[in-house]
């Protein structure tokens, strides 16, 4: 026995399922019946079972569809099978002993569709951490705090104060306001 599906998929799409049962006996089977465990969420119809009479030395195609109704990640089986002689006397049944799985991933929405006016959807990212600062943009000072380095201590503002003063950079690089591109890069000039 073997059964083929697809290891993927999307929320409302139709898999198809091919389970493949071999009769390596010389002896037909007067009858066999199938039954296919599905998971309610990728049910297409209610009962997934097959009844039918096996040849000897042949094999038989069995395909269903499954409907993706929600994501998520399911198992697909075990597979059942029933049998027995011609006459009833001896029964034999046989559960596939794994399963298959399938992922359904969410249906993707293209953004035009959202009806978005930004090409931002969630608006401008926010970050309290400058990226890096560039030397060569002042922008202001601040009180010295415990581990600020001594390259940056604004030593004639110190000397106008008397405290130490430390000097505040503009960022080089800054998250995008509203434009498409991801970063938006200034050049860093380092001071000589």
């Amino acid at each position: 026995m073997t059964r083929t599906i697809q290891p993927y998929a999307f929320t409302n799409e139709y898999v198809p399922v091919d389970v493949r049962i071999d009769n390596r006996a010389w002896l037909p089977l007067a009858w066999l019946q199938l039954r296919e465990t599905v998971p309610p969420d990728l049910r297409d119809s209610a009962e997934y079972r097959l009844v039918t009479s096996v040849g000897g030395r042949t094999a038989i195609d069995y395909r269903y569809r499954l409907y993706c109704r929600r994501r998520g990640y399911y198992k697909v089986g075990p597979l059942g099978l029933n049998t027995s002689d011609l006459f009833g006397f001896v029964e034999a049944r046989w559960t596939e002993a794994g399963d298959s799985t399938i992922i359904v991933y969410p249906q993707i929405v293209p953004l035009s569709r959202l009806g978005l006016s930004s090409r931002m959807p969630f608006g401008n990212l926010a970050t309290r951490r400058q990226i890096t600062d560039d030397p060569s943009k002042l922008s202001g000072v601040r009180g010295y705090a415990s581990g600020d380095s001594l390259r940056r201590i604004h030593w004639k503002a110190t000397a106008h104060e008397g405290t130490l003063l430390v000097k505040k950079f503009q960022p080089s690089q800054e998250l995008p306001s509203s434009s498409p591109s991801i970063w938006r890069a200034t050049p860093i000039r380092h001071a000589r």
